[in-house]
């Protein structure tokens, strides 16, 4: 149970904690609060309008998870990612460098291989309309799973290997390697 009022620009929430004696008091400075509200909203809009326009049927999903090509990170203090690559059409050809958009999925999406393309949106990201955003003509997209099957989520103990992977994917392709993105869902 919450109770939230605002005094003196400051906004008060009283927590009630059963198993710890009592309430507990936490003043936070409302400009601070808001902040973080509306920086929020504004990743929620983002994220509605990239997945809000109309993508085909299964097929054109199928095709698109086709596009994608399997591999393995390097191994760090015993751990190897798993991911899925998308390599932008021109990327081969016009010898420029791309972005490159890092993807790490919700709990229950990486529980075998490609299931991280299975259960969530991003291999929209992959379609010409979504590539044409990206002033070089497309970006990279890096689909990496946890090894959910061992106990394994996106812990401290991931970062390493996912560095690594990501520092290979820039040395064997042509990725601008000062517009690199991580994004992810849940977990």
């Amino acid at each position: 149970m919450f109770i939230i009022f605002a005094r003196y620009g400051n906004i008060v929430v009283y927590e009630r904690r059963p198993f710890y004696g009592g309430w507990r008091k936490t003043e936070e400075n409302m400009k601070k609060v808001l902040s973080v509200i509306l920086a929020c909203l504004i990743f929620m809009s983002c994220s509605v309008c990239v997945f809000a326009a109309q993508y085909g049927d299964a097929d054109e999903i199928q095709q698109l998870r086709a596009r994608f090509t399997d591999g393995v990170g390097p191994e760090v203090n015993g751990f190897a990612l798993d991911y899925a690559l998308f390599t932008p059409g021109s990327a081969e050809t016009d010898g420029e460098k791309h972005p490159l958009v890092v993807w790490l999925h919700g709990m229950g999406e990486g529980a075998k291989p490609r299931a991280q393309l299975e259960k969530n949106n991003f291999v929209y990201w992959a379609s010409a309309d979504f590539q044409s955003r990206f002033p070089t003509g497309g970006a990279y997209l890096a689909a990496v799973r946890s090894p959910e099957e061992k106990g394994l989520f996106w812990t401290n103990e991931m970062i390493e290997p996912l560095m690594a992977l990501v520092t290979e994917l820039i040395a064997t392709e042509n990725i601008d390697a000062s517009r690199v993105y991580l994004g992810g869902f849940s977990m």
